[in-house]
């Protein structure tokens, strides 16, 4: 039989191990390189009340091919928490892109095509060598939407999005692709808090806190490469 004295160190050995491992997971989760996924006017529910956002959270005036600035409400919220849609009326507003296209690379084996999207390289949103400015986003394979399962996935994680005017399209097959021409309203950035139910389980609202985008969406932003795909 254990002392009470033993049982007492072994007890708070454990409260120490305990305590340590739940350091490394923060310390983990904080080291991760963010996530970059794609969104639509279905994400970001604005407007008069009762939408999530504010009627000036969105100026559809700016958007167009290409737009990369971070969207002026996010800039001015950085460390606040906002609440972003999912989807709304059953449409999809999240979508992962699973592997990233060699063609965005900015040259041959470079590993640079989120960032390269990120900021608009050519064909990306800013002219390639035939002033082309979309050539590259026409039928992006491994494009899956986000729903329920996907988003718990990146509770903890930090987020860089590209904010769509207008629906993104998923085309089924094998593998999915989108077409993700179209304008853009900006980039930007999030840690995923949680996740808030709705009516519709398979899309529960977005709870996050603003980051600087500018900070966030550096070198080493990843595709979402685990997302699950969605039918």
């Amino acid at each position: 039989m254990l002392s009470s004295s033993n049982l007492a160190r072994r007890i708070a050995g454990g409260v120490v191990v305990a305590l340590l491992m739940s350091l490394g997971a923060d310390l983990a989760a904080q080291t991760q390189s963010p996530v970059f996924v794609i969104l639509d006017k279905d994400a970001i529910d604005y407007g008069p009340s009762p939408h999530l956002l504010p009627a000036d959270a969105v100026d559809p005036l700016i958007a167009g091919i290409g737009v990369r600035d971070q969207l002026a409400y996010f800039a001015g919220h950085v460390g606040q928490q906002a609440i972003l849609t999912s989807g709304h009326n059953g449409n999809d507003g999240w979508f992962a892109l699973k592997s990233v296209p060699a063609s965005w690379a900015s040259q041959e084996g470079a590993a640079d095509g989120v960032e390269n999207y990120l900021f608009a390289g050519p064909g990306l949103g800013s002219p390639d060598d035939n002033d082309d400015r979309q050539s590259l986003l026409n039928n992006v394979p491994n494009v899956t939407p986000v729903r329920a399962t996907g988003l718990n996935l990146l509770v903890g994680r930090k987020v860089c999005a590209v904010v769509y005017l207008d629906d993104v399209v998923v085309t089924a097959g094998s593998p999915r692709t989108a077409n993700l021409n179209g304008p853009n309203l900006g980039r930007i950035a999030f840690k995923v808090l949680a996740l808030l139910p709705t009516d519709n389980p398979s899309f529960p609202n977005v709870q996050v806190e603003v980051l600087d985008s500018r900070e966030a969406c550096g070198g080493s932003t990843v595709p979402f490469a685990n997302a699950p795909n969605e039918n």
